[in-house]
């Protein structure tokens, strides 16, 4: 999942492409576009419709989250306390409440989000962000032609604090909280000087307590250098970003590097007035005690004017280095500007929160994005479904031109199969009926079974064949006494018995050996003949009785 933080400011449009990795993210890329101050407003908006349409042909993918950032100066920011913790509890209350506090607007023409700021007790504390639905109407009209639909509209203070909230809270506050001391609490204010407004964040416990914006910003300084100088705006800007610094003392400095340090300072004298105020404000009416003021910004980049302020205000001031959750962003070295991607970078980190911890997002109500299940599930799934469509088209084209060819050469084979039946049948094609070829079929089945049958029959071997080979085997001499008085042919099977001198038993009985099949005889009897025998018989004749199977061929 890629999200892409984008910041519109009144110089330049900025973006940062941040993409998912496990628990943490990668930056991308940064895009930096810049516009010139001093144009009309129809064409910086027409430059920065440009520029948002370049953006968007960049990161086409439709897991691309696109997340924008109002700046601070159009939101207003109350603080409030709620008995219950749901948000849902909270949201439903929330204009009872909003009404009371923003009682010169019609509250139906706002809308609102909210930010928890107290964790650790029952009763909790939120910002409520609010901002007139003309600001979201008129951002989301210029944005619709450009085909970039906003997942999320945040405000500036909301994304700044990405980068320097943390998530646990130390176990000492968590403690005083429970019991209620009424201790003031120490903070860190956070300085974001902008080009034309600056904003405060107060930042106790790891978490943003409040946010205050001051119509004041970088342009000050650079009014003041152009009238002093007598020079165009744009050339102002150019020297107050090159060398823009003032002086904490004038011992070994030229008199054109004074004057343009008292140019500087002169316009720092209205935040400073501000600053002070604030700070009475904290300590009286919010009971913080401010215990550091860290700047961060581009108009924060004038050398020595973390001392110019610490020496007005009392306070230790220094510039914001490492970002407590982004250590790997420099802002004190501001020679590759990370200092201008601030913003854009804490948006595009709205996109990675989780629903126990939600973004602030201002589209809401009529301006909530509204999903289609059918065109989300085509987004969603645009690739494979054209690859399944395409699949689905060849395979018909396919089918039809096999059915196509399945019958042609159907009909081919009938027509080969009506000739070739004519042929056989011996028919006019006239003649050729249902009860004629069926007559035909018929009849050449009986010829067929006639056939098998004859084939059967001549399978069968002849009596005669056998004992005619029985014959032949038996080398039947007179001195044998040889009768045969039973002889039996059952197919192959032959079985003999009768009458043999006694001394030729063995001979007979291997000729007959000769002819079994396989040299096997079974010897069924074999004994000396009845006292009632015939004259022929002498007393040395045997009885004999045999089986055997005869040998095929």
């Amino acid at each position: 999942m890629i999200c892409v933080g984008i910041d519109i400011g009144s110089c330049a449009v900025k973006a940062v492409a941040i993409k998912k990795a496990g628990k943490t993210f990668n930056i991308l890329q940064t895009h930096f576009f810049p516009i010139k101050a001093d144009e009309k407003e129809e064409q910086k908006k027409l430059l920065i419709l440009g520029h948002l349409k370049s953006l968007a042909n960049l990161y086409q993918s439709r897991e691309t989250k696109y997340i924008f950032c109002l700046s601070q100066n159009e939101v207003s920011t109350e603080k409030l306390t709620f008995p219950f913790k749901e948000k849902y509890k909270i949201m439903k209350s929330l204009p009872f409440e909003m009404e009371e506090k923003l009682s010169l607007f019609d509250y139906k023409k706002m809308i609102s989000d909210i930010k928890m700021t107290d964790l650790s007790t029952e009763k909790k504390g939120v910002l409520v962000f609010s901002t007139f639905k003309e600001n979201i109407s008129n951002l989301l009209n210029d944005i619709k032609p450009l085909g970039i639909e906003p997942t999320i509209l945040t405000c500036e203070a909301s994304a700044i604090s990405n980068l320097f909230e943390r998530k646990k809270e130390p176990a000492k506050e968590h403690h005083q909280k429970e019991e209620g001391q009424k201790i003031k609490e120490e903070c860190h204010l956070y300085l974001k000087i902008s080009h034309t407004h600056t904003m405060a964040m107060i930042l106790a416990n790891n978490h943003l307590q409040n946010v205050y914006s001051f119509e004041w910003g970088a342009a000050s300084c650079i009014r003041k250098i152009a009238v002093k100088y007598e020079i165009p705006f744009h050339k102002a800007m150019e020297q107050f970003c090159e060398k823009a610094f003032v002086l904490t003392q004038t011992r070994g400095y030229t008199g054109s590097q004074i004057e343009f340090s008292k140019v500087i300072q002169e316009a720092f004298e209205n935040l400073i007035d501000k600053l002070r105020l604030l700070l009475l404000q904290m300590e009286g009416e919010e009971s913080y005690k401010c215990k550091k003021i860290l700047l961060c910004g581009g108009g924060a980049q004038v050398r020595n004017l973390q001392t110019l302020l610490s020496t007005r205000l009392n306070i230790p001031v220094s510039r914001v280095e490492n970002p407590p959750n982004f250590p790997q962003w420099n802002l004190r070295n501001n020679d590759i500007k990370q200092n201008n991607f601030i913003t854009a970078l804490g948006a595009a980190m709205e996109g990675l929160k989780k629903p126990k911890r939600p973004a602030v997002n201002f589209l809401r109500e009529e301006f909530a994005t509204r999903f289609n299940p059918v065109s989300l599930v085509i987004n969603q799934w645009k690739q494979p479904l054209t690859l399944g469509i395409s699949v689905l088209v060849l395979f018909s084209v396919y089918a039809v031109f096999r059915s196509h060819q399945s019958e042609k050469l159907s009909d081919k084979i009938n027509r080969i199969f009506r000739n070739r039946s004519i042929q056989i049948a011996k028919l006019q094609p006239k003649q050729v009926t249902i009860e004629r070829v069926q007559h035909f079929i018929n009849s050449k089945k009986e010829w067929s079974k006639q056939n098998e049958l004859t084939e059967k029959l001549n399978d069968i071997p002849s009596a005669l064949d056998k004992v005619k080979k029985l014959s032949v085997a038996i080398k039947k001499q007179e001195a044998w006494n040889l009768e045969i008085q039973e002889l039996n042919v059952a197919g192959n099977k032959v079985e003999i018995k009768g009458n043999i001198s006694s001394t030729y038993l063995n001979t007979f009985k291997n000729n007959l050996t000769d002819l079994a099949e396989n040299g096997t005889l079974k010897t069924l009897t074999t004994e000396q003949p009845k006292d009632d025998s015939t004259e022929t018989n002498t007393s040395d004749t045997v009885v004999f009785k045999y089986s055997f199977i005869q040998k095929r061929g």
